[in-house]
């Protein structure tokens, strides 16, 4: 029977497949990356764009209120005529 060489065999066979996987695993590390910095980027900009909206809803809101706080003070005052 002749004498087999396992150190030749895996440095043939197991070690290409090996380095096959960790560059697969390294590629989807850099797109896995990419996408959560891309979603990281776009949650920032619609937390910006939320805090903006409602900024304008509570301007919006106190006009309002400032609006009928005037108009409850002309009703009283009509009132007390």
């Amino acid at each position: 029977m002749p004498k087999v060489d396992v150190k030749k065999l895996i440095q043939e066979l197991i070690v290409p497949e090996l380095q096959e996987i960790k560059s697969a695993v390294n590629e989807l590390r850099v797109r896995f990356e990419s996408e959560v910095k891309r979603l990281d980027e776009k949650n920032e900009v619609l937390k910006n764009e939320f805090k903006a909206e409602f900024k304008r809803i509570d301007e919006k809101t106190e006009l309002i209120r400032k609006e009928i706080e005037a108009f409850n003070n002309e009703f009283r005052a009509e009132l007390k005529r």
